[in-house]
């Protein structure tokens, strides 16, 4: 319901903020949009849902983890910056993932620290387990390279950069992270996905579908209740063929958007 009515009808461009930390617009999440390239800024939002979940976890029996924005991996790959300029940034991004809170009470508390990575509109993650501690990867693509031959141009100076940063802040497991014994590997976590098909394509629709809809109802899309309350209208009283020709508009019209927006 929320989904239909959100790309179809709703005209408001201000859609999610988490006290400024955090701004995303109309545009950006109509990449959500079915057949729609994902824009990274859905990925912000996601991190960002993801870390306030996070305050409301069992401290008892769940592991703290904290969740990264994709740009974090985008410094390794500018060349215009030499390697203390990338990482800086690297720093940079580490302070602001942790609202200004002093890095070391943070960061010694956390077990698991997830960076996502996008290259070639493809999306992956990087676990750094600070726990066990432990070096993985989380990717549905069915490639079967060696880790460090298919994802060793970011992983390599990201894990370089985390290990100066565990350094400098004095983290108690940085040296635990930086034995030549841990060997980086693809993550055991299975996301449950068939090959590549048509089954595979309907089940990534349905959770674009779910994605969208958590993001729109959490408490920092403050247009929430208006969304909510207008798209029960919307719903219930439009015909379904109106409905399927709405949809088919809102492609067009997304697409241009987002070309817009960039």
């Amino acid at each position: 319901m929320i989904y239909e009515y959100f790309f179809t009808k709703f005209h408001r461009d201000e859609i999610y903020n988490n006290n400024g930390r955090v701004v995303s617009f109309r545009a950006i999440f109509e990449s959500m949009f079915s057949r729609t390239q994902i824009h990274a800024g859905v990925l912000d939002v996601w991190s960002d849902y993801l870390k306030e979940q996070e305050k409301e976890r069992d401290v008892v029996n769940s592991p703290l983890r904290l969740f990264m924005k994709p740009e974090i991996s985008f410094s390794v790959e500018n060349e215009h910056l030499d390697e203390e300029r990338h990482y800086q940034f690297f720093k940079e991004n580490f302070r602001l993932a942790v609202h200004d809170d002093n890095d070391l009470v943070v960061l010694k508390d956390v077990d698991i620290v997830f960076l996502p990575v996008i290259r070639s509109q493809h999306i992956y993650l990087f676990v750094f387990n600070l726990a066990k501690p432990a070096y993985e990867g989380i990717d549905n693509s069915a490639d079967e390279a060696e880790f460090l031959d298919k994802y060793g141009k970011v992983f390599i100076p990201l894990k370089v950069f985390f290990l100066r940063y565990l350094f400098d802040i004095g983290h108690p497991k940085a040296f635990d992270m930086a034995s030549e014994e841990l060997t980086p590997r693809p993550s055991k976590w299975k996301a449950g996905f068939t090959k590549k098909g048509t089954h595979q394509q309907k089940l990534l629709e349905r959770l674009r579908e779910k994605y969208a809809a958590t993001m729109l109802y959490s408490r920092m899309c403050y247009q929430r209740d208006v969304i909510l309350s207008q798209a029960r209208e919307y719903c219930q009283k439009t015909d379904a063929n109106v409905l399927s020709g709405d949809r088919f508009k809102a492609q067009f019209e997304i697409t241009g958007r987002l070309l817009t927006f960039g």
